[in-house]
């Protein structure tokens, strides 16, 4: 009995702090660094109220009503902080407080220097390559970025540095999802410093400055000597097979347009057999046809003209006629006969 009574006991406190959670007041603050800020709790000035933050007990910075105050917010001031109420119940033999608030304070700050800033440099050309850090955002979306350069400043026998002027690079605000920037027409082997920051809506981030130096120009000699230097290092066996792909590609491109030109030239030839063809059908077909010079139209047809009596020439009884030519063929060798 005494056992399901303890059981009820554990469960009514569980069910009471599950109540708690749920009614537990949760607030998000954000300021801009350097600005104030005042955070109430919400609660009733006669009751007691303990503020702490990480676990640690908050006794400064408090006000008459209980509420906690920051003047010239620094990021340290950012973290969780909670307000509890003293609980006024007789059979606690211990004093205890209850959370009754949480409050958030985001302290936005300007962005930190850009990480792994660096610059590849060639002879007339520099590319800038930079990385963007979640913790140094400052706790608030980038707006742009800025990218400056200018020639290394000599340094004078007295110490003294010679005062160059920075140049802006285009374009002027650089895209926040922007991680590299090409910068040409520099002069070759010169030295230069190139600088870049952030900017968020609190301000202008920390300035990250490098120094590089552009690649001299390549001379002839110079060149030769390292196509010289390649060439020892080069293995013979390289050069062999690279001349045997050559010659077997030359090899696979002359037997191609061999077997092109040979099946042309073939197509060719059965052509013209087949019009020989023809041409001698169409004479077996056509007796009339002669390949001749002298007979190159068909016979014309036979006039017979016929006489009355007294041998005068009678118009009336002219006729033509056309007597059909029976044609006799024969087949002598490769030859054609006709009679």
């Amino acid at each position: 009995m005494k056992s399901d009574l303890a059981v009820a006991v554990i469960l009514l406190k569980l069910l009471l702090n599950l109540n708690f959670v749920n009614s537990l007041i949760r607030r998000d603050y954000s300021v801009h660094a350097g600005k104030n800020i005042t955070i109430p709790c919400i609660k009733s000035v006669s009751d007691t109220i303990l503020w702490t933050r990480d676990g640690n007990n908050i006794s400064s910075n408090l006000n008459d009503d209980n509420s906690l105050v920051f003047i010239d917010v620094t990021s340290n001031e950012a973290g969780l902080y909670i307000c509890s109420v003293l609980k006024n119940s007789s059979s606690d033999t211990q004093t205890s407080y209850q959370p009754h608030m949480q409050a958030q304070i985001k302290v936005k700050t300007r962005p930190g220097a850009v990480g792994s800033f660096r610059a590849r440099a060639t002879t007339i050309i520099a590319v800038l390559i930079w990385e963007v850090w979640r913790n140094r955002t400052g706790n608030t979306p980038i707006i742009d970025f800025t990218a400056e350069m200018r020639k290394q400043p000599e340094i004078f026998p007295n110490n003294t540095e010679e005062n160059v002027e920075w140049q802006r690079l285009d374009p002027q605000h650089i895209a926040p999802n922007a991680r590299q920037l090409e910068v040409y027409h520099l002069v070759p082997n010169t030295s230069y410093q190139f600088r870049i920051w952030a900017s968020n809506e609190v301000g202008s981030g920390e300035i990250y400055t490098i120094s590089t130096r552009t690649v001299a120009p390549v001379e002839e000699k110079d060149l030769i000597m390292r196509i010289l230097e390649d060439a020892k290092e080069f293995k013979k066996e390289y050069w062999i097979i690279a001349v045997g792909i050559v010659m077997g590609t030359l090899l696979i491109l002359t037997i191609g347009t061999t077997l092109i030109l040979w099946k042309e030239c073939r197509e060719s030839s059965e052509d013209e057999s087949d019009k020989d063809l023809v041409q001698n059908m169409h004479v077996i077909l056509n007796p009339g046809f002669c390949h001749d010079d002298d007979q190159n139209r068909p016979l014309s047809p036979i006039k017979t003209h016929f006489y009355g009596y007294g041998n005068h020439y009678n118009d009336d009884y002219e006729k033509d006629m056309t007597f059909s030519r029976k044609m006799s063929i024969f087949f002598t060798g490769n030859t054609i006969k006709r009679i």
